[in-house]
């Protein structure tokens, strides 16, 4: 049983649930193709190919009736009671059917016609349903290729056992046979493999369909539909040819029963090997692509050899491709492409696309073989040509649909997100003023700061008549505020406004927020000169102006010894200084020695003005004290590409502190250009875990088109290796009894090394294919694993999607100890190596250290430690 398993592609599991599905689907198959030959014989003998369009325009109404009322039924119950019914009263329909055929009454034949179609929709429609419902999509990609492949043995047994045994019990008796089949396919499903979701009632289920159809894009179910509907149409086009060539070929009913279950029987044994070998292999290696796409191209190629010849072999080469693909890779496709849809949709989608829709292309069919071969004059053999028409739109749509799927996986991780932290405000100009014009009447001045800060960081302009009455309010912090806020648009504030303000606000820091404004917005040296000279709070006013437009010759030696004698004036001329461009050690350094807080930070902004290269080794000893830190990284980033090679030394300087190394790598990342990508790129592979996490948290701030593509691959693929390695050795480590405490402490490492790896490949996976389809995966590994691996496998591509799934789906192969532990003393994090070295000398005793060499202090003192002990 294993090696079987194993022959076919399976996991442990896989065979006894899928066994009773390839039953079932091999039964239903079975008994249609009893049917089908006898309809077609029954019918083309008592009607003719010149009656086929019109019993398919009765399919096509009688189809969107019953896909009406059938689907009432539906909505009350699960698959698995669903199904069983259904194929039990098929059974007794078929035995009333065999009663009236004997009539030989002529709306018979198109009452049978009709009902042999819908059975045919009806039950493999209602099997794939079950079986959709069972598998998770990586077992789907496993399975349905196997389950079609029951179905194309059922057709062959059907369509042989049709052909042996027509001509002894007469045509009419098949219909018995065909009930027997139907009532086994109900004894077999009693085996089959339980639902993934449960019974749910008839609201609950109709709440959860809206709330999925509200948040669902509609895309792949209306994809599917167009899809089916151009298939459909193909296979009325392709059947009217064929049962043309049919009728004139033989004469007697039992001839063509004969030869329509011989035929049937043909074209599903050479298809066989092609579903055993062609339909997982691409399933599994390919994915939907290749696989939608081989009925179109093989119903287009025999559309073509028709056009070659219109003999009986190039007539029959496009009914042997839809015969031979249509319930076999296309199916197992088509089934596999439904497994995103929301469940709570999925039952009532699937039934419409395969009743509704597919009856419906009939009749659409019937309709135009009617139109051309009739007023138009069109031969049965130029119907070939809308056949090859509608082949290539098909193709189109292959391509859509495969597109559809992805984003429908996409977007069923991302309902699932556990991380809300992305979440942001809306704001606009609207809203703002109507809630400035609510908390104007509040008495809470915190509502109104945190109010105007919010309105200033997100950028609403264009308030001014809604701020203008809170320069009047009594909070003097709301007054600053508004005043600031108002600031930044142009005209808001008249220059008698400011002049009020400055001269009877009793706030110095409204006074000089005004006194700025109005210097700023009159410019003139005059005034600057005479303010520079001035009080302090006219003094830091005029400073914040030359801050941000620097005038170094108004900054003399004795105008800067007597700013500095004024506390409000300090932290202001610092940064005016820095912002000049005035010599650093000379004039600078001299502010910035024993200088408080705020005079510093003062400094550092202005040199983010000043964009001179010579503050960057400062700037960079900054990094290292904690208050400072803040300022100096964000100056550093805006000098830019200025301040990388400085911040890369840092950052990769192992004797530096950790806080300034973290910083640096903020700051690279901020900067975000070609050279701090590489700096980036390269601490990636630093000893300290921390450091190579917060570069991995760095680039994914950077712009896509810095990074280096094939790198990140390369460090994908390591981070891989290393994946495997840790599930290889839990599981070397997992059986044995009462581990030691050296043992359990390398498990429990080993556990977050796990958690920290798969972040790591997630993290990298983002750079690479999107950062927040990526996260939505990797937050849906735990409900969602089958899903996940799904998407993973249709978005990346080559030889690292085979790595990267065989992380999650390929069991670890056995391995001893001794491997394993080498190959954890060459990781770089050294306590890795530490505990493995304490677990071996546990698990093989201290001898297995002989040799051990490592000259990192914790695994030398480790080391120490065990053979102290031994």
């Amino acid at each position: 049983m294993a090696a079987l398993r194993r022959a076919l592609g399976l996991e442990p599991g896989d065979l006894p649930r899928m066994a009773p599905m390839f039953g079932a689907y091999f039964l239903t198959l079975t008994a249609i193709y009893v049917l089908k030959p006898a309809r077609n014989a029954l019918f083309l003998q008592g009607e003719g190919v010149a009656g086929l369009p019109w019993v398919l325009l009765a399919v096509a109404g009688a189809g969107g009736l019953t896909a009406f009322a059938y689907g009432k039924i539906a909505d009350r119950l699960q698959p698995d009671k669903l199904v069983p019914a259904t194929f039990g009263a098929l059974a007794v329909l078929l035995l009333a059917f065999r009663w009236v055929l004997a009539t030989e009454a002529r709306w018979a034949l198109y009452a049978f016609f009709v009902f042999v179609q819908l059975l045919g929709l009806l039950t493999t429609s209602l099997i794939w349903l079950w079986a959709n419902s069972a598998f998770d999509p990586r077992e789907a990609r496993r399975v349905f290729g196997l389950i079609g492949t029951g179905g194309i043995i059922g057709s062959i047994v059907g369509g042989a056992l049709t052909g042996a045994v027509a001509s002894r019990l007469g045509t009419s008796n098949l219909l018995l046979l065909a009930a027997l089949v139907l009532v086994s396919v109900v004894l077999v499903l009693r085996w089959a493999p339980p639902l993934r979701s449960s019974f749910e009632s008839r609201s609950r289920r109709r709440r959860a369909a809206s709330q999925d159809d509200a948040g669902a894009d509609e895309r792949l179910p209306r994809l599917l539909a167009l899809n089916a509907t151009i298939i459909g149409l193909v296979a009325v086009f392709v059947d009217v040819q064929f049962n043309s060539l049919v009728e004139k070929s033989f004469l007697e009913a039992e001839q063509k029963a004969a030869f329509f279950g011989l035929f049937f029987a043909a074209i599903s044994f050479s298809s066989l090997g092609v579903q055993l070998i062609l339909t997982p292999w691409l399933l599994r290696r390919f994915g939907l692509g290749p696989a939608l796409a081989a009925l179109p191209t093989a119903l287009g190629a025999g559309a073509g050899l028709l056009f070659a010849g219109p003999g009986f072999p190039f007539a029959a080469a496009p009914k042997a491709a839809d015969g031979g693909l249509r319930h076999s890779i296309h199916k197992a496709a088509t089934e596999v492409v439904f497994l995103p849809v929301p469940a709570s949709v999925k039952q009532r989608a699937k039934l419409f696309i395969d009743t509704t829709v597919d009856t419906a292309a009939t009749g659409v069919g019937a309709l135009l073989v009617l139109g051309l071969t009739g007023p138009l004059g069109w031969s049965y053999a130029q119907l070939s040509g809308p056949v090859l028409l509608l082949a290539a739109v098909s193709l189109w749509t292959v391509g859509r649909l495969r597109s559809a799927y992805v984003d429908a996986f996409r977007r069923a991780l991302e309902t699932r997100r556990l991380d809300d932290t992305a979440l942001t405000t809306g704001m606009n100009e609207a809203a703002v003023a109507e809630v400035l014009q609510t908390a104007l009447q509040s008495s809470q001045p915190r509502q109104l700061v945190y109010l105007l800060d919010l309105a200033e960081s997100v950028g609403v302009m264009g308030l001014s008549r809604e701020l203008r009455p809170l320069l009047d309010h009594p909070s003097a912090e709301v007054r600053r505020r508004a005043l600031n806020l108002m600031g930044h648009q142009a005209d808001a504030l008249p220059i008698e406004v400011l002049d009020h303000l400055i001269d009877h606000d009793e706030d110095p820091e409204v006074q000089g927020e005004a006194l700025f404004l109005r210097l700023r917005r009159e410019g003139r040296e005059d005034a600057m000169v005479a303010m520079l000279d001035g009080s302090g709070a006219r003094a830091a006013a005029a400073l914040r102006v030359l801050t941000e437009s620097p005038q170094p010759d108004l900054l003399t030696p004795a105008r800067i010894e007597r700013l500095r004698a004024l506390p409000e004036a300090r932290a202001t001329l610092a940064s005016a200084v820095a912002a000049s461009g005035l010599p650093f050690e000379s004039t600078l350094r001299g502010l910035l020695e024993n200088a408080p807080f705020d005079v510093v930070d003062g400094a550092i902004q202005g040199m983010a003005k000043a964009q001179d290269p010579r503050f960057v080794p400062w700037l960079i000893e900054a990094l290292a004290q904690r208050e400072l830190r803040g300022a100096a990284r964000r100056t550093l980033a805006a000098l830019g590409s200025i301040s990388v090679p400085a911040l890369s030394e840092l950052a990769l300087d192992a004797k530096a502190p950790l806080a300034a190394r973290r910083a640096a790598i903020r700051t690279l990342a901020d900067v975000a250009d070609g050279p701090s990508t590489e700096a980036l790129v390269e601490l990636l592979e630093d000893d300290q875990p921390i450091i190579s996490g917060a570069a991995l948290q760095g680039l994914s701030r950077v712009q896509p088109r810095f990074l280096p593509r094939r790198r990140l691959r390369r460090w994908l693929r390591a981070r891989i290796r290393t994946a495997r390695l840790i599930r290889a050795t839990r599981r070397c480590l997992g059986g044995r009894p009462e581990p030691g405490p050296g043992t359990r402490l390398f498990q429990r490492t080993l556990e977050e090394q796990w958690e920290r790896s798969l972040e790591e490949i997630f993290s990298l996976l983002g750079l690479l294919h999107g950062r927040e389809a990526m996260r939505d995966a990797y937050y849906g590994l735990g409900r969602a694993r089958a899903e996940v691996l799904e998407y993973l496998d249709n978005t990346i591509r080559g030889g690292l999607k085979d790595e990267l799934l065989g992380l999650f789906e390929s069991e670890p192969k056995a391995q001893t100890l001794d491997p394993l532990f080498e190959a954890w003393m060459k990781q770089a994090d050294p306590w890795l190596r530490a505990t493995a070295v304490y677990a071996r000398a546990e698990l093989q005793g201290p001898g297995a250290l002989a040799g051990t060499r490592d000259l990192h202090p914790l695994v030398q003192e480790t080391l120490q430690h065990l053979e102290a002990a031994s």
